[in-house]
């Protein structure tokens, strides 16, 4: 039943709380299963960039969004670190409350209150290992689930902690598709559910790296720390700098109360483009 339930989490539920219509998505990665794209989740984001280029469509990279500017009730440009950005239309699809933020009061849908009211989903504690020796005994997608279940969970969604022996998900993608290690290579991706608004300072990252490490080291009976030869951690820090509220991946959480015509409105009320 924990395996069934687990992916709860990232729609910001603790599995014990989660309206019983989203166990659709326990049908989606069991009944249709999961496709991985060869060269990686990132080939898939190329082939869209290079589709969308064919279509005309021109990319502007690398330029922060500091200010809306609106005329009556519409978006007339956007004011970037790099230059104003003139168009007919805008539509934003960065986190909800960051982008009405940069817009003038009286063209908010949304007060800070009424975001402050919200239950936000979890956020990730990603790792990425580059190893300089092969994993022999592992498959592509593997999850980890703790004996300390409910407590990692309260650890989330009731105490806002960092958690103690916590589930995990971790990847071995090369199984999958070897072009992405060199030959007698192999990398893991390494994901921790942890809770929004935390304040992840060097210490606290390395801590749960290594900890995370250990128990893999335990499952798969091999001194993975002796082999790594890079990693790199992503957390709040790097989410909040992306304008994700809280430092959360996952937005707002879907319980009951913040599901379907219960979210906020994807078309503004105050803004026709």
């Amino acid at each position: 039943m924990k395996v069934l339930g687990y992916n709860q989490v990232f729609l910001g539920n603790s599995p014990a709380k989660a309206p019983a219509l989203y166990s659709l998505m326990t049908w989606v990665d069991f009944g249709l299963g999961v496709k991985f794209p060869r060269g990686g989740i990132y080939r898939f984001v190329e082939s869209l960039h290079s589709i969308a280029q064919q279509e005309g469509v021109q990319f502007i990279f690398n330029s922060e969004i500091i200010g809306v500017q609106t005329q009556q009730n519409v978006v007339k440009a956007l004011q970037t670190s790099n230059g104003v950005i003139h168009a007919d239309a805008f539509l934003a699809t960065t986190d909800y409350s960051w982008f009405e933020s940069l817009l003038p009061r009286n063209k908010r849908c949304y007060s800070e209150r009424y975001w402050k009211q919200k239950s936000l989903a979890p956020t990730a504690f990603w790792a990425y290992v580059g190893l300089d020796t092969h994993l022999p005994d592992s498959v592509h997608h593997n999850l980890f689930l703790s004996d300390s279940w409910d407590s990692h969970f309260d650890s989330i969604f009731s105490h806002r902690v960092w958690p103690q022996n916590p589930s995990f998900y971790f990847a071995a993608p090369c199984k999958t598709d070897p072009s992405l290690c060199p030959d007698g290579k192999d990398s893991l991706f390494l994901l921790v559910p942890v809770a929004p608004g935390l304040e992840d300072s060097e210490e606290q990252r390395e801590k749960l790296f290594r900890d995370t490490l250990n128990r893999l080291e335990e499952i798969l009976a091999i001194p993975l720390q002796q082999h790594i030869a890079f990693h790199k951690i992503v957390a709040h820090r790097e989410f909040r700098a992306m304008g994700l509220r809280e430092g959360t991946t996952f937005g707002l959480a879907h319980t009951l109360f913040q599901s379907a015509f219960f979210r906020p409105r994807r078309k503004s009320k105050k803004l026709t483009k």
